[in-house]
């Protein structure tokens, strides 16, 4: 059995598997089930879709493409994502609120960083690199920017997408 997930409006695969043994039989709980380590600790949190939220409320509209890259899904008008394959970039759109929520989170922790397009905030990791953009630093409105791609290549991206613009607010 071979198993392939394509994003609406792309014709490459995203995720591609196959099998070699499938059962449509019920697995077992035990092989489901996390268990984690006897010493681990762990922290539950029940956080909201804040991007579900954000699109619901804003009145921005992201653009359909971005430093040549265009859009491949959204999740409302203010949210979507860019690219094609593993190369993906997911870009939110923050309102005025959502933003100083999120500049006061990080504030403690990472610095912010000025740019050419703006006041940036680098969170980097090794499969996942993250930007917090703010245009200008004025703080009306600005972008949260996270991808499976390099930090310098979501650099590129968000000077684009800054330079193109949103529609709204």
């Amino acid at each position: 059995m071979r198993v392939e997930v394509t994003a609406k409006r792309s014709s490459y695969a995203a995720i591609s598997t196959s099998f070699v043994e499938f059962s449509r039989a019920r697995p077992d709980r035990a092989v489901i089930v996390f268990k984690p380590p006897g010493d681990a600790d762990l922290d539950y949190v029940d956080a909201p879709d804040i991007a579900a939220a954000i699109s619901t409320f804003s009145a921005f509209v992201l653009p359909e493409e971005a430093a040549g890259v265009s859009r491949r899904s959204s999740v409302g008008e203010a949210g979507g994502t860019y690219g094609t394959g593993y190369d993906l970039v997911a870009a939110l759109v923050l309102p005025g609120r959502y933003l100083r929520r999120m500049r006061r989170a990080l504030g403690g922790t990472l610095a912010p960083v000025d740019r050419p397009y703006g006041e940036v905030t680098v969170i980097s990791a090794p499969l996942l690199n993250g930007l917090l953009v703010v245009p200008g630093g004025e703080g009306g409105y600005g972008y949260l920017v996270s991808g499976s791609v390099s930090a310098a290549e979501l650099e590129r991206f968000a000077a684009g997408l800054v330079a193109v613009g949103v529609e709204g607010g």
